[in-house]
């Protein structure tokens, strides 16, 4: 988490002020499938790679405010320093306050780079593959639950990794794209608003949802 947790919990309160929810993944989907719709503006709030401070900071804050989130670590990391822990992805996990999905294994990197640069792209994939099935099954089983989320590495992906993601069972698919997310749009190219930079004032994030055009839809903020 490279936001101060002063910044990120001006975030929170401008954000429970202004009568915004968060969702969960599984009412994010819903809402993409367009099945369901909140009442209220509503943001879902997402954390990449897994390090220390979503525990240390960030889960104490979401607990405080009524929040929840989605935490998509590099699992090969976790257990190192200055990573999450398994012990500490457990209680976020059981309290109900974070979700977790997949990033990668091991395998945190542009993966559309590599494909072009490949002289054998069907290893290459074959190797993704194996990255996200052993982080997916990794979580589920020392976790107790069910992951179906995806974020891509460094947002990066195109058709084939899509295609590949869906084979393997993920049923929303996090990209670096930024913008909002409309009602019914589809599950398969989640955009985000990235809001972890140090200088990502509350007014700053004002002004990137109203850019964005928040008001009848859905947001995804990543920290």
């Amino acid at each position: 988490m490279t936001l101060e947790p002063i910044q990120f919990e001006a975030h929170l309160r401008w954000l429970k002020h202004s009568g915004f929810l968060t969702l969960t993944g599984e009412q994010l989907l819903r809402f993409l499938r367009g099945e369901w719709q909140p009442q209220e503006p509503a943001v879902v709030l997402t954390f990449d790679d897994g390090y220390e401070g979503v525990y240390n900071y960030a889960y104490p804050l979401l607990k405080r405010y009524g929040y929840c989130g989605i935490v998509f670590p590099v699992v090969a990391k976790i257990d190192m320093p200055r990573h999450l822990t398994w012990e500490q992805l457990r209680e976020m996990v059981d309290s109900g306050v974070m979700e977790v999905g997949v990033h990668a294994y091991e395998m945190h990197c542009s993966l559309t780079r590599m494909l072009e640069k490949s002289p054998n792209p069907v290893k290459t994939l074959e190797r993704i593959a194996r990255d996200w099935t052993k982080a997916k099954w990794l979580l589920q089983t020392r976790l107790g639950v069910r992951v179906f989320l995806l974020a891509f590495p460094q947002g990066d992906y195109n058709e084939v990794l899509i295609a590949l993601a869906k084979s393997l069972g993920f049923e929303g698919l996090f990209t670096a794209d930024i913008g909002v997310n409309k009602l019914g749009e589809g599950t398969e190219r989640i955009k985000r608003i990235g809001t972890s930079a140090p200088h990502t004032t509350v007014w700053r994030l004002r002004l990137r949802l109203l850019r964005a055009q928040w008001f009848p839809q859905s947001v995804n903020e990543q920290y």
